[in-house]
């Protein structure tokens, strides 16, 4: 049961560094401030989800960490996963990643275009660019169409770790509670 354990908090190191890097990717596109609050609060719980992983193994491995600081840390991070996937599958709600649809569509879905059009620097305009200007590459419909894969990616990826951490959690909590040695305190 241990190595059931073990491989159930590896893949959930996995899923939550997978997280991170999309996220860190999405956070990266952003030319001007303000950073959208989804793609933040994603790399930080795709970070957070790595330290629970960590966490969880040394816990699987040795006898220091109890019971109850590995309940809150997993709960936490199932918490986290959950809203942060339920925060950017309401932001791209809509959307499709056709180039045509991108290309009709922007400004009505301008709520989900926040996240990859690069932030905005006029009040008025709203958006760093728009999907026909030709003096940037990034500004092209191609490249939005890669963003929207990207953002798209991101959202999958963060409610498979959420259900890696539902399995690492509840794998560990079974192996726990089967053992005869309970961790309840690091004595």
């Amino acid at each position: 049961m241990k190595l059931i354990v073990l491989g159930a908090r590896f893949g959930q190191a996995c899923a939550a560094a997978i997280v991170l890097g999309l996220s860190s990717t999405v956070i990266k596109w952003q030319k001007y401030p303000p950073l959208p609050a989804e793609t933040g609060f994603g790399a930080f719980v795709g970070g957070y989800g790595l330290v629970a992983a960590a966490i969880g193994l040394v816990a699987a491995v040795t006898h220091f960490i109890p019971d109850k600081m590995m309940l809150i840390v997993d709960g936490l991070a199932v918490a986290c996963f959950a809203i942060s996937g339920i925060t950017l599958s309401i932001r791209i709600r809509g959307m499709n990643c056709a180039e045509d649809f991108i290309a009709m569509h922007y400004k009505d879905r301008g709520h989900a275009f926040a996240l990859f059009d690069g932030g905005y620097d006029n009040e008025y305009k709203k958006y760093g660019c728009t999907v026909y200007s030709d003096d940037d590459s990034t500004c092209d419909p191609a490249a939005f169409v890669r963003k929207c894969h990207t953002i798209t990616a991101d959202a999958a990826s963060i409610w498979i770790a959420f259900l890696a951490c539902i399995l690492a959690a509840g794998l560990a909590w079974r192996s726990r509670t089967r053992g005869s040695v309970s961790r309840t305190s690091t004595a």
